[in-house]
């Protein structure tokens, strides 16, 4: 639990008071319990811990002290294991969690950790929830459905619905679950699909800056509606639908839903996956561009997983050790060569 002395402690670190001894006491709790990781992960926002830290308000210099934290940290730990028998190009990051609740304060930082379910921006004028890079937030509609929406995505929705559907309107990626209705179906729409549900439980991916739109679904039955306003197909639980915006075609699979989904907990799993397409990832959660000069580097697959509280520069070693480059930042910018 986060106890008084878990709390001092961390503000010691932070404000660069801490002793050695204090320094290891915080790296054991954090290690101590899977349930201490997951406070550390589930922190609301960046304020709780600002307004603990009243010795220390330079972010710059909050971002050297958590450097220096991560850097003992991982000296202690080994915090990469390879595993064999997969794929010549591909990975397996296992990389040790790091408190999140320090990485919340100095969340600028190309260094840190992204933010989970962080206070997202609300437009009640027209009903529009915008969450930023590196956040995540949920939301409650009138009739009951829950929204959860990762970064960089933004979702339209009425305050009460009228007529004779549900609709909402998504730009970015968001996992559903919607409140059974038979006589007033629940409609998402992205630029140029949609997504038709009486009830049932579903992830849907429609980032503009995506070559694919992905749907997948946990548990009911969704229709997938095409431009023309014509169904094009029918999901059942644990299938999940590839549209391609350049060829206009769609691939159906039957795949490990978590791949998905579990971003909503914290992880981004990921199978296969080219390195292009996994950097566009990490520019959402870390609020970054990547520049990637290394040509080849990016239809390079690999597979693995990382958690929200892990920084930048501990996922970009890991993939280092799998397959050789370099990079360096330039204020917002990662230049991989």
């Amino acid at each position: 639990m986060m106890t008084e002395r878990v709390n001092e402690l961390i503000t010691r670190v932070i404000s660069g008071m801490a002793t050695q001894d204090e320094t290891a006491e915080l790296l054991n709790w954090v290690e101590s319990a899977e349930e201490n990781k997951l406070l550390f992960a589930s922190m609301k926002n960046a304020g709780n811990l600002a307004a603990m830290n009243e010795y220390v308000k330079d972010s710059a210099l909050l971002n050297d002290r958590y450097r220096e934290f991560i850097r003992l940290y991982r000296e202690s730990k080994d915090d990469f294991r390879p595993v064999q028998g997969f794929m010549s190009k591909s990975l397996v990051i296992s990389l040790r969690r790091i408190a999140a609740s320090i990485l919340l304060i100095v969340g600028i930082s190309v260094s840190t950790g992204y933010l989970l379910f962080h206070t997202p921006i609300v437009e009640p004028s027209n009903n529009q929830l915008i969450v930023p890079s590196g956040q995540q937030a949920q939301l409650t509609l009138s009739d009951g459905t829950r929204i959860w929406l990762n970064s960089r995505s933004k979702l339209i929705y009425p305050g009460n619905f009228s007529g004779r559907n549900r609709e909402v309107t998504l730009e970015g990626e968001a996992f559903f679950e919607v409140i059974p209705n038979p006589d007033k179906p629940f409609i998402v729409r992205s630029d140029i699909l949609a997504v038709k549900v009486l009830g049932t439980s579903f992830n849907f991916s429609a980032y503009k800056d995506d070559k694919d739109l992905k749907m997948t679904l946990v548990d009911g039955s969704i229709s997938i509606i095409g431009e023309q306003k014509k169904e094009i197909t029918k999901l059942k639980p644990s299938q999940t639908a590839v549209f391609s915006r350049f060829q206009k075609t769609i691939f159906i699979s039957s795949d490990d839903t978590e791949l998905y989904t579990s971003w909503r907990n914290g992880q981004f799993k990921f199978r296969r996956m080219h390195f292009e397409d996994i950097s566009r990832r990490l520019s959402r959660n870390f609020n970054v561009d990547f520049v990637i000069k290394k040509e080849n580097l990016k239809q390079v697959t690999f597979s693995g997983s990382f958690h929200n509280y892990e920084s930048l520069d501990q996922i970009l070693h890991a993939f280092q050790r799998n397959y050789p480059f370099h990079y360096k930042i330039n204020k917002n910018q990662i230049i991989i060569e």
